[in-house]
Formats: C-alpha cells, sequence, structure tokens
C-alpha cells in the first residue's frame, strides 16, 4: 500500500507541477479517483486522475505513470444531472489533489446536485461493450474482445448494485459487493475475468453469462 500511495501522490504532483507551469492550475481542479483513491488498488490498478476546468484545457504534459481523465464544469454537471454515476463517484471517494477556486467544495455541498445515478444507463453500456466485443472476437482479436467483455461485465456489476440501492465502490471491491447482495455469479464472472484469459470458448462462456445475466434484468 505504501508503494502505491507513493506512486498516485508523485503522479498527482507531476500533474499539478505541469498545470501550474502553464499557468493552468487555479482555473482546474485535480482530484484522485478509482481505487487508489478508495485505498483498495492491485497491483494491476491505474492512477486515475480527473481534471475538471471551466473550459476545455489546451494539451499539456501528462506524467506517464497516470491517466488523466478531463472535462468542463459544465460537462461534468450535466453527466451528474443526467444520472451518470461517473461523476457521482468522484464527487462521493474522489481526493482531492488541487482545487485554488473551492469549486470541488461547492459541488460537494449542492444537495441538488446529490442524485442517485440511473442504473438503466450502466446497462446501456453493457450493451455498447457487447456490440464491440462480439466481432472482435468472431474475427479471432481475443485480447482485445476480452478487454471489451471485462468493461462489460463491470458495467453490468454496477448496473445491477445501482438498481439494488448500493453504490458501486472501485472495481476490486465491486465482487464482495456483489456477493452481499447474492449475486455471487456476476461476482464470479468478475474474479474469473481479471486474469485476462483470451482462450475463443472462456470468452464465449463469458459473453454468454453476460447476456443471460442481462436478461433477467427489468425492462
Amino acid at each position: 500500500m505504501k508503494e502505491t500511495a507513493a506512486a498516485w501522490k508523485s503522479a498527482a504532483a507531476d500533474t499539478v507541477a505541469e498545470l501550474r507551469r502553464v499557468d493552468l492550475l487555479g482555473r482546474a481542479t485535480v482530484v484522485l479517483i478509482g481505487s487508489m483513491a478508495r485505498e483498495a488498488a492491485t497491483e494491476k490498478s491505474d492512477i486515475d486522475l480527473l481534471v475538471v476546468s471551466p473550459e476545455s484545457l489546451p494539451r499539456f504534459k501528462i506524467t506517464p505513470r497516470a491517466q488523466i481523465f478531463r472535462i468542463t464544469r459544465a460537462d461534468f454537471l450535466d453527466r451528474m444531472e443526467c444520472g451518470d454515476d461517473f461523476p457521482q463517484w468522484a464527487v462521493r471517494y474522489g481526493k482531492v489533489i488541487s482545487d485554488e477556486s473551492h469549486w470541488w467544495d461547492e459541488v460537494k455541498n449542492n444537495p441538488a446536485l446529490q442524485k442517485w445515478p440511473n442504473w438503466r444507463r450502466k446497462r446501456d453500456q453493457v450493451r455498447e461493450r457487447l456490440r464491440f466485443a462480439t466481432p472482435l472476437r468472431e474475427s479471432g482479436d481475443l485480447e482485445h474482445a476480452q478487454e471489451e467483455l471485462l468493461l462489460a461485465a463491470r458495467h453490468l456489476a454496477r448496473a445491477i448494485l445501482l438498481k439494488e440501492c448500493v453504490f458501486p465502490l472501485s472495481q476490486p471491491e465491486l465482487p464482495a459487493q456483489l456477493r452481499e447482495i447474492d449475486y455471487s455469479n456476476i461476482a464470479e464472472l468478475l474474479d474469473s475475468m481479471v486474469d485476462g484469459d483470451t482462450r475463443e470458448a472462456a470468452l464465449e462462456e463469458a459473453e454468454r453469462a453476460i447476456i443471460q445475466i442481462m436478461e433477467e434484468l427489468p425492462a
């Protein structure tokens, strides 16, 4: 855990330093998100940083150790209003790295913005990932098919949790959350897919399982 904490702190410091160097820091809010923010990171976890600004930021140097999600304030608030779970997750669990404008505090303290995400949006994202995964698998691009199916399974996990009024935590925590509400089938599917098994038979089985669970969800 000390190693992961040191890694995200170093990546965050690099990002803040670069934003300051190009005179963008005062207009940007930098937030650590994902499993690092939850202190639930694994060896495979990415360092995810969210950068929110009043307008689209010009390109700036990004540290190779981090994945940067850039979004304008307007788009961030629109996604909150539309029931997207991503901004709601960031507000609930993200760790603020820099917020000179105090905009993030305004968002967190505004009750009108604290809406429960729409679980059906996640179900739609499952279908989208499946539309990519199936032709990839059938064409023999099994590595990318596995990536799309893993994304589909994670979206499905979040859809189920939100439907059951449980807010999804970080990716490594999803299986335990699912087991707590008696959805061990999708929890086991997630556990089996994390290792990146790209055998065609395994991918076909995973795809069938995702579709079957999807069909059991209400319209």
